[in-house]
């Protein structure tokens, strides 16, 4: 894709998944940072930002963006829908992202629905994910014009939440899966993480998560490294 087409396609996932009016049930963004190493990669560095409107019990829309030390950034929107049956516990999962990797003149593409469960400490999800990789620029100067489309990934999520305490301000999450808020990987490398949360009141929460996530030569993701910590707020109105 021309560089003049990518802000285009970006300000298109972005308005997809962004609401025309806010309701009762509010608005929350959530900012954060993330630092990573491992021995192929070296130093990691990446801002994002995330908003998510819940228009009512049953529609929950979000969209984010990041950029990373890599000359790169990322783009992503999705949406959530409840089903009414059975016991409104399963849902409709739809996500969208854009990831450009200038260092490595790649432009990836992939959309991922999966059908899920949610009820008290689990969220459980599974579904498929298209992938389709293309050069930034398309002819570098090592004349590369290869495309890459992967029809059929594997995409599932198993999560645990949990409280320290009976006022529930101290909140635990553990997770396994092969995609996050800028990642859409293969069901072999998936990855693991913890997080622990503090809500200050007012709707404030600060939060950090330590991720395990296994380095492949083609694994072309915003979050490249074995280890990486993320670091951030979230604010509800």
């Amino acid at each position: 894709m021309k560089p003049s087409r990518t802000l285009p396609a970006i300000l298109v996932l972005l308005l997809a998944a962004w609401p025309a009016a806010a309701q009762e049930h509010g608005i929350s963004a959530r900012l954060y940072g993330t630092v990573g190493h491992n021995y192929a990669n070296s130093f990691y560095l990446a801002l994002a930002a995330t908003g998510q409107w819940q228009s009512n019990e049953t529609l929950r829309l979000t969209a984010g963006v990041e950029a990373f030390r890599s000359r790169g950034y990322a783009a992503t929107a999705s949406w959530q829908a409840q089903l009414p049956w059975p016991s409104k516990r399963f849902f409709v999962y739809n996500r969208y992202l854009y990831r450009l990797f200038a260092r490595w003149n790649t432009n990836e593409y992939s959309a991922h629905t999966a059908l899920g469960y949610e009820s008290g400490h689990w969220r459980v999800t599974l579904g498929l994910a298209n992938r389709f990789m293309s050069p930034f620029h398309p002819y570098d100067r090592t004349g590369s014009t290869e495309y890459v489309f992967e029809p059929f990934n594997l995409m599932y999520e198993v999560q645990y939440r949990f409280a320290l305490d009976a006022g529930k301000r101290w909140e635990v999450v553990l997770r396994m899966a092969d995609f996050d808020d800028f990642v859409t990987d293969r069901a072999y490398q998936p990855l693991f993480s913890a997080a622990a949360g503090h809500r200050f009141g007012h709707g404030l929460t600060a939060y950090a998560r330590a991720v395990c996530y296994p380095t492949g030569m083609l694994s072309l993701s915003a979050n490249y490294y074995e280890l990486f910590l993320n670091l951030g707020i979230q604010k509800q109105w």
